[in-house]
């Protein structure tokens, strides 16, 4: 049997999405909220739900734990996403995430999640290795968990490369600082991530040609990064390509980084990277459209796939 994506996620969530009710001018009183929908979610989660409906071999995996991690672990089943996920004592988080009037304009609740021990950290590591052997990518994807050390996203792509499984990392903050250490095979970060490492805004085609450029040569070989809804760049090293997605009306902009990651990845090796990157773009504004993150229809994915704009940004020289 063929090896697939290993999708991992040291600190998943149950999400929440709620909608509130808009309560009369002045009157001090909050709006009622309604359930809009109910999910197991986390970054990876996100990017495993995407692939499976791309039929791309998935595998989401991590640590959960409590009564909610039951529940979210129920949930992924409910869904028939293939899941392994290390039990341990703390509670899985909860986040709850309450739409606003405009696109962006959410609010969310997000909890920290269960505190790990060192035997918890060995104990995942032990079952990281044995998925390893059944991939040929590792997605490392979300925030850190509790108790582990800062470098821990770092280690993971380590332990991926000795076991010759590249790695995709998408975190931020710190975590992506030290990933960076390990020279992971490809990045996701967003804008304000990418502006948070290098300390500058990306305000210009200009301005992103350089970031990618210096992500490569901090080891990098691939680049993708998300530009919300003005759409995305990637970069090999060789190529940088710019897409831009079509105007929609979007309704959550929760996991549309997740989405492209799974659109730009079930296409890679397969495909150009212009049309790999035209397929995550493609993806990520399809999950713009649908309330649960990673949540996206194929059949919208290939409307909206011809009208993405694509557009080749030719560097003069690349660093390595």
């Amino acid at each position: 049997m063929s090896k697939g994506i290993l999708a991992v996620t040291v600190n998943p969530a149950v999400d929440v999405t709620v909608t509130q009710k808009k309560a009369p001018n002045g009157s001090g009183v909050v709006g009622a909220v309604t359930l809009t929908s109910l999910s197991a979610g986390g970054k990876g989660v996100n990017v495993a739900r995407a692939l499976r409906v791309l039929r791309a071999r998935v595998l989401a995996a991590g640590i959960t734990g409590g009564e909610t991690g039951e529940f979210f672990q129920k949930l992924l089943r409910k869904e028939n996403i293939p899941a392994a996920f290390l039990p341990v004592k703390g509670p899985t988080r909860l986040n709850v995430t309450i739409p606003g009037p405009r696109p962006g304009g959410r609010s969310r609740v997000i909890q920290e999640g269960p505190r790990l021990t060192p035997k918890d950290i060995r104990r995942f590591e032990i079952r990281y290795r044995q998925w390893l052997r059944r991939s040929r990518l590792v997605v490392l994807a979300g925030r850190n968990a509790v108790g582990a050390p800062v470098d821990w996203c770092a280690r993971l792509v380590r332990l991926a490369r000795k076991a010759g499984v590249p790695a995709a990392v998408d975190t931020s903050g710190t975590a992506l600082e030290a990933a960076l250490k390990a020279k992971p095979f490809l990045i996701k970060p967003n804008r304000a991530e990418a502006e948070a490492i290098l300390h500058r805004r990306l305000d210009s085609p200009a301005q992103i040609k350089k970031t990618l450029r210096y992500f490569h040569g901090r080891g990098v070989c691939v680049v993708l990064l998300s530009l919300g809804a003005r759409g995305a760049a990637a970069s090999d090293g060789k190529d940088i390509w710019y897409a831009r997605p079509p105007r929609v009306r979007a309704v959550n902009d929760v996991g549309c980084g997740d989405a492209l990651l799974a659109g730009f990845l079930s296409a890679f090796k397969r495909k150009s990277l212009p049309e790999a990157l035209r397929r995550g773009v493609a993806c990520g504004t399809v999950n713009a459209l649908n309330p649960v993150p990673g949540s996206i229809d194929p059949r919208q994915v290939r409307q909206l796939e011809k009208k993405v704009t694509l557009r080749s940004w030719v560097p003069r020289k690349m660093s390595r």
